[in-house]
Parts: C-alpha cells; structure tokens; sequence
C-alpha cells in the first residue's frame, strides 16, 4: 500500500525485477478510478458508459488476455487491454487483481470505508499481507479518510448556476444553504474562529443534502448530463453523509 505515486512506480519496479529473475508472480496494479475513467464526464451507469454496457460479457477475454502477459499489469498495461477490450479499465483491474499475488494501490484501498476493497476483505476474506509504504504518513492520511468537508463558497457557485436552468436542483441546493445558514446564527462566535458542535446539530443538513442527492439522481436517470459540475458536488455530499453515518463520541463538527 503507497501513499503516493512515486511510491507506487517503486513498487512496480520491485514486482518487475523478482518476476526478471524467475518468480512466476502475478502483480496488479489498482490506480484509482479518477485517473482511469475513460469518460469521466458521463455517469458510471451501464446505460451512458459504453465501457461499462456489456462489461461482464466482454469480461473474460480481456482477463485472459492479461494472464498471457508475463510483464507486472500496469496502469498502461490496464487501461490499453480495457481500449482494445472495450471494458472498464477501473473494474478490470480490480477483477484482475483477484488472482493476483502482488497488489499495488494507495493507502484508502485497504483503510477508507466508502471505498477499502469489499471484494477482499468483506466478500472474499482470505489471509493477506499488508506492505505499507511510508507509514508514517497514515496518521495524516488516516484524518483525511475518516473526515468529510462541504465547502460553501462550491455550494454557492453551484447554486447560482442551477438556478437559470435546474430549478429543481436549485430549490433542493438551496434549501442546503438555508440550513447551514440556520447553523452559523446559533453560532454567533464563528466571526472570531471555528467553532465545534454536537454532531446532531447537523441532522436537518444532512435531511437537506440527502433530498438534493435524490433530486440529482432523479436528474441524471432523466438527462444523463452534469449539470455544470454539480455532480462534484452530489458526490461531496454522498461522501459527507457516509461519514456522518459512522461518526461516533470521537468526532467533531466544525462549521
């Protein structure tokens, strides 16, 4: 597990040179789905993605395509077998790395809950050994796993933009604002500096939020299209109440 890329190329670098030297190893490695994504700008949905439409049926020779290869399974490696394919290079490589005896990948994939690999330690436990790289680094990487941010001045921008066109969007968005504006005024001291609060003084925003996400998947089983970046912001909220769902006595809300 790597902290950051430079890390992950040193790895690969190792994998490659024990397979140079006789190994019969299988490595894999997981970069993430927002560096793969071949449409980016379109919903991860079978019915927009092409890359994703038929992705089981199109499954199997693209796996027996990677067995064949004697060389460590790179991004490159990936994303050119999920090209000629026509398959989902993020998926690929997580089905991929199933029979796999090395598995490179960042740190969140074996620690953050929203996206630590389920398909190994959930679906398909087995006896697995953790290499971490840079381990001093986790005590910060972890605070970040464990937190979520909503960031007014993106809301805001995002409001503005959904008014002229997604009124439904924006009734919902705003009702956001309000909500947090509600907050900020039974916390007059916030002129001076953050200020932390029960975590059940958030639960009429999470209401909020969670009825805009609603509005946005409505949105996009209609449309297919993201309105002006605010599909950043729905994924910003999903994340926020993901980790309000698992907050305990040990965390704090500052506003």
């Amino acid at each position: 597990m790597t902290a950051k890329t430079a890390g992950q190329h040193s790895a690969e670098q190792a994998v490659s040179a024990i397979q140079n030297n006789g190994a019969k190893i299988r490595g894999v490695t997981i970069s993430s789905k927002s560096r793969t994504c071949f449409n980016p700008n379109l919903p991860c949905d079978p019915q927009y993605c092409r890359y994703a439409s038929g992705y089981y049926q199109r499954l199997a020779p693209a796996l027996a395509e990677l067995r064949k290869s004697t060389e460590h399974q790179s991004k490159w490696l990936i994303e050119a077998t999920a090209r000629h394919y026509t398959v989902c290079p993020f998926e690929l490589a997580l089905d991929s790395a199933r029979d796999a005896d090395v598995v490179i990948a960042d740190y969140n994939y074996l620690f953050e809950p929203a996206v630590r690999l389920k398909r190994f330690f959930e679906d398909q436990k087995g006896d697995y050994a953790a290499l971490i790289d840079e381990a001093h680094n986790l005590v910060e990487r972890g605070r970040e796993m464990f937190s979520a941010s909503i960031e007014k001045n993106q809301l805001l921008k995002i409001l503005n933009i959904l008014k002229s066109d997604h009124l439904v969007l924006a009734k919902r968005l705003q009702a956001v604002n309000r909500s947090l504006l509600g907050l900020k005024r039974s916390h007059p001291q916030l002129t001076e500096k953050p200020v932390g609060f029960p975590l059940d003084k958030l639960k009429s925003v999470n209401a909020k939020m969670t009825l805009f996400c609603q509005a946005m998947e409505d949105h996009l089983e209609d449309f297919a299209l993201n309105p002006n970046g605010a599909l950043d912001l729905y994924f910003d909220f999903h994340r926020f109440l993901r980790i309000y769902e698992q907050a305990d006595q040990r965390y704090v809300a500052i506003l």
